[in-house]
C-alpha cells in the first residue's frame, strides 16, 4: 500500500478561512470611493494555484467605455456586469495561501488515485463556494455596507457556474433591479 495513502485526510479549516475573508472584504470596503463604486466580487479561482480576490468596480470606471456604449447600448451590461472587465482586483492573501497548502496536502493524499483526488476537491470547491456566499450575506449586514447609496455583490468563479447558478447567487445578494440588469448581461434580453 503506497505510504501516502495511509496519511490522513488533510483538513481545512473553513472558520478561518471565512473570517479571513469576511476581514479581507471589510477592509477593502473601508479603503474605496462610496459614491463612486457599484459593484463588489468576491471571485474564487479553485484550480490550478487556487485563490481567492476582490473585485471591485466604479461609474467612473464604466464612464470610460462611454463611447462604446452610446454605439451599442447593451456593452453596457457587459462593462457594468462582466468581472473580468473591472478596475480593480486585489489578492485576498492569507485565505488563498491556504487554499494553496490544502490543495497540495491533497495532492500528497490522494496520490495516484485521480478520482479520489477530484471527489475531495469538488466536495471542497462546493464548501468554498457556499462560504463566500454566506460571507457577501454577512457583508449585507454590516454597517460598512450601509455606507454606498449603491453597491452591488456576486460571486464571480470563472466557468465553474452555469448562468441559472450565477442569477441564483445574484439574486441572494442583490435588489430586483439590479438583478433585472444582471439577467440582461447574462442572456442579451
Amino acid at each position: 500500500m503506497n505510504f501516502l495513502r495511509k496519511m490522513s485526510k488533510p483538513k481545512f479549516d473553513y472558520k478561518a478561512f471565512e473570517n479571513g475573508v469576511f476581514d479581507a472584504v471589510l477592509s477593502k470596503m473601508k479603503e474605496l470611493d462610496k459614491k463612486d463604486t457599484y459593484a463588489l466580487s468576491i471571485d474564487y479561482f479553485p484550480d490550478f494555484t487556487t485563490s481567492v480576490d476582490i473585485w471591485t468596480n466604479s461609474f467612473s470606471h464604466l464612464n470610460k467605455h462611454k463611447e462604446e456604449i452610446e454605439e451599442d447600448p447593451s456593452m453596457c451590461f457587459y462593462y457594468k456586469c462582466c468581472e473580468e472587465e473591472w478596475e480593480e482586483v486585489s489578492n485576498i492573501e492569507e485565505p488563498s495561501v491556504a487554499l494553496q497548502k490544502f490543495y497540495k496536502a491533497l495532492e500528497d493524499w490522494a496520490g495516484e488515485n485521480d478520482d479520489l483526488l477530484e471527489n475531495t476537491r469538488g466536495e471542497h470547491e462546493k464548501a468554498v463556494k457556499e462560504i463566500c456566499i454566506n460571507v457577501l450575506q454577512k457583508i449585507k449586514q454590516t454597517a460598512e455596507f450601509a455606507e454606498f447609496p449603491e453597491l452591488n455583490l456576486n460571486l464571480h468563479m470563472r466557468e465553474k457556474l452555469s448562468e441559472e447558478e450565477q442569477l441564483e447567487i445574484y439574486k441572494k445578494l442583490n435588489s430586483e433591479k439590479a438583478v433585472e440588469e444582471f439577467r440582461k448581461y447574462l442572456y442579451g434580453e
